[in-house]
């Protein structure tokens, strides 16, 4: 799956034209668009209503989270309302734990976390690539799929949301262990 993200948009009509050729861009090149935070300048509905047309257009899934500038004048129901109405996904007022797993830099999908607060669970290579194989790096750095179940697993125990004994089982299961050494300095 490719994933765009792009955070600080500040979306205006004034600089719709800058960014047309990149939103295209996006269409043929991505599978998921991702946009955190201040999508808008003043968090006005008549901002918001020409970024919807172009997301709608773009017809990929799209996901957002709110940035300061968007609950700028206290229209933020207004502008998820909106976004939702439009088919856009809206991380707002949404609970359980988050894991963005990435076998190339962490720092990407760590925009996000300061909207997400603790939710938010990160795995990642940080760009090293010493496996002879994606399976192998994947594995290496913790960022297969069993570790991507056992880092929710650990966040929903953590929440008090699953059994503390139960995903540690998972865990042992999933062959994942927590001790393990970090795997950037192993």
């Amino acid at each position: 799956m490719r994933i765009a993200a792009t955070a600080d948009l500040h979306f205006s009509p004034e600089n719709y034209a800058k960014l047309k050729d990149q939103f295209e861009r996006v269409r043929e090149e991505a599978d998921v668009l991702v946009l955190a935070g201040d999508l808008t300048n003043y968090g006005q509905p008549s901002e918001m209503e020409p970024l919807l047309n172009v997301l709608v257009r773009l017809r990929l899934p799209t996901v957002v989270v709110l940035g300061n500038h968007d609950y700028e004048c206290g229209m933020e129901e207004d502008l998820v309302r909106m976004m939702v109405g439009g088919g856009i996904k809206v991380l707002d007022g949404t609970e359980g734990p988050i894991i963005a797993a990435t076998d190339y830099m962490k720092s990407v999908p760590d925009q996000l976390a300061p909207w997400l607060g603790t939710r938010m669970v990160t795995l990642g290579t940080d760009g090293f690539g010493r496996s002879d194989n994606r399976q192998h790096l994947r594995r290496h750095f913790e960022v297969n799929a069993e570790t991507i179940a056992a880092s929710a697993l650990s966040q929903l125990a953590r929440l008090g949301k699953f059994d503390a004994k139960k995903a540690q089982k998972a865990l042992g299961e999933l062959g994942v262990n927590p001790e393990k050494a970090d795997p950037a300095k192993a």
